[in-house]
């Protein structure tokens, strides 16, 4: 099926995605990326692929005001910040909405876009790895389900050498909110010369765009190009990515364990400690669902090079093993005497084939927005704990 799509971001995560992108159908009418040399590594990356270079239309009203009518879908990868006006103004077009992780920033901005997927009835899916995961949505079902007995405990550990490339050691230093250019979609300015979209700040400078812009006129992601993701070099500076560590790689940890528990947590205790960087390097979660259930989660983004992580549910009738991508699923039952590999469940190759498949009424939305809440009030009490030097806080409900 032949999608008609929009590319907002053409960074270098937009360019991992490409391939099935193209090999699954997606005409890519059009790019909206504020950095130049951001768009003529990814023309370059399609040519490559066989498909035509698209036009770039780097501010996003204009890519829609000129385009919405020619497009099916969207998707949206750009930095944490600007994720809440961008799907927004996005479905309001009445597009469909493949949304790079993590979804928004806060709760607020949660609501905010399950009422705006509500009022326009377009698709809101979160490109999750593990939320998309066919393994992680068959424990997620076991669990609901009662299958394996009561969930009693969860351990979930991530580490990585994400402290490398931060500040000191190759990461952008912190830049204030805002953008440069004082213009974007509307809203109240402040006293930098930024602008505030729909309650949330234009995107701190550092993130790329040459000059680029994305607002109504010009909310800048910022000077210079984007950075790689996922391999090194730095990430977006703490104003435009909304937090460290457990923001970033450990987002996919903090969404995989709210996919599988399919609850809200009621009190959360958290620390997070910098080591001397802008933002949180390693952190300690505990927390209670509103079930009973026990939770930790344990991130350290100052270690070795690499990166490894698994998850534990432990259960009255058997034992999940899995990882926050959803690359594995082991099970124990209470008869078994180890873990045995869950065979028979299809690997995800890519958001995008899953994204398709919500569009097509084939599956139900695997990762949506009622997720993105639940994980947006866990990191919302984390970061209110943290501040707090651990004291337990009840989370939103």
């Amino acid at each position: 099926m032949t999608t008609r799509t929009a590319l907002i971001g053409a960074g270098k995560m937009a360019r991992h995605h490409l391939p099935l992108m193209v090999e699954a159908g997606a005409d890519i009418r059009v790019i909206c990326e504020p950095s130049s040399e951001n768009y003529q590594l990814t023309c370059a990356r399609l040519t490559e692929l066989g498909e035509p270079p698209p036009p770039n239309v780097p501010v996003l009203a204009d890519m829609l005001a000129k385009f919405a009518g020619e497009l099916d879908a969207v998707f949206i990868i750009t930095p944490h910040k600007l994720h809440h006006d961008h799907a927004k103004i996005c479905l309001e077009a009445g597009l469909d909405v493949l949304l790079e992780k993590p979804m928004v920033m806060n709760a607020g901005e949660a609501i905010s876009l399950m009422e705006t997927r509500d009022r326009t009835g377009a698709h809101l899916v979160v490109a999750f790895q593990g939320g998309l995961s066919p393994q992680i949505r068959h424990a997620a079902g076991l669990i609901a389900s009662g299958a394996l007995g009561e969930l009693r405990t969860v351990a979930g550990m991530v580490w990585q050498g994400w402290k490398a490339n931060t500040v000191g050691g190759g990461r952008p230093a912190p830049a204030p909110p805002g953008g440069g250019g004082g213009v974007d979609l509307g809203g109240a300015q402040q006293e930098n010369g930024s602008k505030l979209v729909g309650g949330g700040v234009c995107a701190a400078g550092g993130w790329g765009g040459g000059g680029g812009a994305l607002g109504g006129g010009g909310c800048l992601w910022g000077g210079g190009v984007s950075p790689p993701r996922g391999g090194g070099g730095a990430r977006p500076p703490p104003a435009t990515a909304g937090g460290g560590f457990l923001f970033d790689s450990g987002a996919h940890m903090l969404n995989t364990v709210c996919t599988l528990v399919g609850e809200d947590f009621a009190t959360v205790a958290a620390w997070l400690d910098n080591r001397g960087a802008a933002v949180d390097i390693d952190g300690v979660v505990m927390g209670r669902l509103e079930s009973g259930a026990l939770v930790t989660i344990n991130g350290c983004g100052d270690c070795i090079p690499g990166l490894e992580n698994e998850i534990y549910l432990n259960m009255t009738g058997g034992v999940i093993r899995t990882c926050m991508y959803g690359r594995r699923l082991l099970i124990r039952r209470a008869d078994e005497t180890e873990l045995v590999e869950v065979e028979g469940l299809p690997k995800m190759r890519g958001a995008w084939e899953q994204f398709m498949q919500v569009r097509a009424g084939e599956i139900e939305n695997p990762c949506p927005p009622e997720v993105g809440l639940r994980m947006a009030k866990l990191w919302d009490a984390i970061v209110e704990s943290a501040s707090k030097d651990g004291m337990p806080v009840l989370a939103a409900k």
